[in-house]
């Protein structure tokens, strides 16, 4: 092996989760087009215009973000590339936050840290924990810009 190569790898992880489908499979697919009908999908129409793969393992959280923010149309008062600012990286998400890239690659974000990123960037964030079965209760959360402020926005 290579210096710093891992002994095994693997191309990609599949999450053995009961509750969780597949957006490609057959249930994945059936959902998707039952909330398409009654309009219920919404919010994630917003968020796939601006999917991003994460560059780095740890950063599932950051590039989860960097998604939302940009799908609420959150300027990042920083240049991206050219003359765009976007969320274009997770370099310029944290940017301007006091979390630091190195520790993140190796330990990753808390939800508590992601809610604080979030409040960094204009986001008014209510942190809420899921329970356990959404049937009795589970989180839904608010996706309109808060007027009040030109970078308020409620996740």
């Amino acid at each position: 092996n290579p210096p710093n190569q891992p002994a095994s790898n693997s191309q990609a992880t599949v999450v053995q989760q009961p509750r969780l489908v597949d957006l490609d499979s057959k249930t994945g697919r059936q959902r998707l087009l039952r909330s398409l009908t009654l309009e219920t999908a919404v919010p994630y129409l917003a968020l796939q215009n601006h999917f991003a793969n994460q560059s780095d393992p740890a950063f599932c959280g950051i590039t989860s973000l960097m998604v939302v923010l940009n799908a609420f149309g959150v300027d990042p008062l920083k240049r991206w590339k050219g003359g765009w600012r976007y969320f274009g990286n997770e370099d310029v998400l944290l940017s301007a936050c006091c979390l630091n890239p190195e520790r993140i690659r190796r330990v990753g974000i808390s939800l508590t840290q992601f809610a604080q990123l979030a409040t960094c960037h204009g986001l008014h964030v209510t942190l809420k924990r899921p329970v356990a079965d959404p049937k009795e209760g589970g989180q839904s959360f608010n996706h309109q810009k808060n007027h009040n402020h030109p970078r308020k926005y409620t996740l």
